[in-house]
């Protein structure tokens, strides 16, 4: 770290495990730069039977097996389109474009198996592609449950300890997974016996077992109002894959056929038909562990109708369609925890906090959930790999972690592995503190020569990142640079863009009210508007600008209007301190006291304030906020009111106590300043609406109702499932009374909580 902040720039650091992390990243981004898309094309039949439609996709052309770019382009398919359509005709009527006589079919039962429970990577995946959850968050969320949390008679700890590379589960915890799958969904939902996990984390320690809750029967919806939403939306998954890796498989009934163009006696026999084609269909026999383990709709899972080997169908369409290949995606949190896995790289304990480390260096930052690299951050992993690639190599930071382990488990003594890798690196580490000195050392690629003065254009990495030079730097002479906006990188920059950049900020004007001119310009921040000139008495004075705006479109008087702010509002009526009102990174705010004193206070505007126009009482307003409206009737909670930078709110608890606050947005036409408590309780998400009953019996205050498992009888304390082989809308009163007295009462049966 000390060497990147001398040869590049201050602030930079370097990691056994961070290094290989932005290594990846950056790899990634490369790939997708130098990526060309490729055409293939696609043919697919039309079909349709007994007033079902499906298609069949052409897998084979005169004989040979299509690959994916077999037909290239569009003159390609339409050759082979016309070469299909002929042989439909063959011995089919004239309307139409042909027929397909099925030339096989070939069902099979197929089986899918659960996941595992969850070990921490596993979770930060899940959790980061379903709750949309940061690594970080999900392990502050994970470890309060964890902790403990107060349902009613104490705090209980929750789920297991959430650091650990292990699938397998205590035995107790095991058969009682069983226990309540057989009692909820019926046998046929276990499987003969219990299921056997075995990690393939490589250099797994496995010293917890997987992450689960502490007691299954503590199902997510009887904790809901115990649970803020961040943790009954962990636990919930958490929960749900410990049941599903104990319950039965997933069956399917699938069912191939294939088609041949034209009818059986319109073709001879031993002749090769002029293509082949294949649908296939796909239906769910039996859920098994999808049951509790929900999965989005699958366009496969569609049944093909009734097909016999021999019949013709009418083909209603033959479509062909044009297609590219798509780059490899960008690295999305649970990809990357996943990709550092397989490589055997990091710990359970260590991945939350890699990926933090990233974005704060600002190595990356988050495009759409996807890791995009900076340009500090390809300076770095650059620097790295072309001076210390030994040290950012997968598989030498694997064998690390193996290494590691070793002494961990005792197998090794820690002097020899650590003086191994300290001799070499530190001889490495002194020749490059040697060798490499500043600027000069830095990269550069020469794009060519300037059209005018003939001087040659670098491309070339500094202390913030890549830039542009016009020329030689010498003792005596510093030349024209410019740095690289985003979306231009330092392997791609070509002359002209080098030239564009090199030509410096546009002039949009004077302002009329100082005298100044007025530029738009591109800086290593991003676009901006700029007042003043470089290099004169007084220092330009430099705006943002703001979304819709570009240095290309900006205006004199959209630039005077950015750089009016921030503007003083006056003085606040109680401190006497300075009101302003500006934008920053997070957006328009309120500001109290200026900069340089005393830390001021922000507070963020509302969508419907502009800076441009807010008053010096909503300022006074906003910055009195959060504002507490009294105590929650249901909890004794209290209840803010309050506007951050994704806009107003009402907070329900309070910051820094036991249980996390919780927020909700406030809609218009609420107004911050005059909001009441009840107008506040009233914008609390409405409940989940009950699911109608089956039928309820008023005298006995019994209801049946279908429930998540199936139907069931409730009389509010108790519950009882309805067995398979009777009708829930058949019961009677005095049926529905013996299966609850059959029923043990709810929360009867206690288990001592394991961690």
């Amino acid at each position: 770290s000390p060497l990147l902040s001398r040869i590049l720039t201050r602030g930079l650091s370097a990691g056994r495990v961070q290094s290989p992390a932005l290594k990846l990243i950056v790899e990634r981004e490369k790939e997708i730069e130098a990526f060309r898309p490729r055409e293939y094309w696609t043919v697919t039949a039309h079909l349709g039977k007994d007033g079902q439609e499906f298609e069949a996709a052409l897998v084979e052309l005169n004989g040979e097996k299509l690959k994916k770019f077999s037909l290239g382009d569009a003159e390609a398919t339409a050759q082979a389109r016309d070469t299909l359509l002929a042989a439909m005709k063959e011995g089919a009527s004239d309307d139409g474009p042909g027929v397909l006589t099925v030339a096989n079919v070939k069902p099979t039962r197929a089986k899918r198996g659960p996941p595992p429970p969850f070990t921490t990577s596993t979770m930060q995946q899940a959790a980061s592609r379903q709750l949309g959850m940061q690594a970080q968050r999900t392990m502050r969320v994970a470890q309060s449950l964890y902790e403990g949390v107060d349902t009613g008679s104490g705090a209980v700890g929750l789920i297991t300890y959430m650091r650990t590379d292990s699938v397998q589960m205590a035995r107790e915890a095991v058969q009682e997974i069983r226990e309540y799958v057989a009692e909820k969904l019926g046998a046929d939902f276990v499987p003969g016996s219990p299921r056997r996990y075995r990690t393939k984390t490589r250099n797994a320690q496995e010293a917890h077992e997987a992450i689960r809750p502490t007691s299954i029967a503590r199902a997510p919806e009887t904790l809901k109002s115990h649970l803020d939403s961040d943790q009954y939306r962990l636990y919930d998954i958490i929960w749900r894959r410990a049941v599903a890796s104990q319950m039965s498989d997933a069956l399917y009934d699938r069912v191939s056929a294939e088609f041949t163009p034209g009818t059986p006696s319109a073709r001879v026999a031993e002749t090769t038909p002029a293509g082949r084609f294949r649908a296939t269909g796909n239906t769910l026999a039996h859920p098994g562990f999808l049951k509790v383990l929900a999965r989005s709709a699958d366009s496969r899972d569609k049944a093909l109708p009734p097909l016999a080997t021999g019949e013709t169908l009418d083909v209603r369409e033959l479509a062909t369609e044009q297609h590219f290949t798509e780059p490899p995606p960008r690295y999305t949190e649970a990809s990357l925890v996943k990709a550092l896995e397989d490589h055997g790289i990091g710990r359970p304990s260590t991945y939350a906090e890699t990926l933090r480390k990233i974005r704060d260096r600002e190595y990356a930052v988050m495009e759409k959930r996807n890791f995009a690299p900076t340009q500090k951050g390809r300076m770095v992993a650059d620097f790295l790999t072309r001076h210390f690639n030994d040290y950012v190599d997968y598989d030498f930071t694997a064998g690390m972690e193996e290494s590691l382990d070793a002494v961990a488990n005792g197998e090794k003594h820690w002097v020899p592995v650590m003086d191994e890798f300290w001799s070499h690196y530190s001889e490495q580490l002194t020749e490059k503190k040697r060798t490499l000195k500043g600027i000069e050392e830095r990269p550069r690629r020469l794009l060519g020569e300037h059209p005018e003065s003939g001087e040659p254009v670098y491309a070339r990495l500094g202390p913030y990142g890549y830039f542009v030079q016009l020329g030689e730097r010498t003792e005596d002479h510093r030349p024209p640079v410019a740095t690289l906006r985003e979306g231009l990188n330092y392997e791609d920059i070509t002359l002209e863009q080098a030239l564009e950049l090199l030509r410096g900020p546009r002039l949009l004007g004077t302002d009329t009210a100082t005298g100044q001119p007025v530029y738009a310009g591109s800086g290593r921040n991003g676009p901006y508007v700029q007042l003043g000139e470089r290099g004169g008495e007084e220092k330009p004075k430099y705006a943002s600008l703001t979304d819709g705006l570009s240095e290309e479109s900006v205006t004199l008087e959209e630039a005077l209007k950015l750089l009016s702010l921030p503007r003083e509002l006056g003085p606040h009526p109680e401190t006497g301190d300075t009101v302003y009102a500006g934008r920053g990174r997070f957006g328009p705010y309120v500001q109290l006291g200026e900069r340089g004193k005393e830390k001021p206070k922000y507070a963020s505007l509302p969508p419907e304030i502009s800076p441009y126009t807010v008053t010096l009482d909503e300022a006074v307003g906003l910055l009195r906020l959060p504002r507490e409206l009294g105590k929650h009737p249901d909890n004794g909670r209290p209840v803010y009111v309050g506007c951050g930078v994704k806009g107003p709110y009402v907070q329900i608890g309070k910051r820094g106590g036991k249980t996390r606050p919780r927020y909700i947005r406030l809609p218009k036409p609420h107004s911050v300043f005059t909001l009441t408590l009840e107008e506040a309780l009233e914008v609390q998400p409405a409940r989940r609406a009950r699911r109608p009953a089956i039928r309820e019996f008023e005298d006995g205050g019994i209801r049946i109702l279908d429930g998540r498992y199936g139907p069931y009888v409730t009389d509010g304390s108790r519950n009882a499932s309805v067995p398979r082989e009777q009708d829930p809308a058949a019961l009677s009163l005095e049926q529905c009374r013996e299966l609850l007295k059959n029923a043990r009462k709810k929360g009867s049966r206690k288990r001592p909580a394991r961690r």
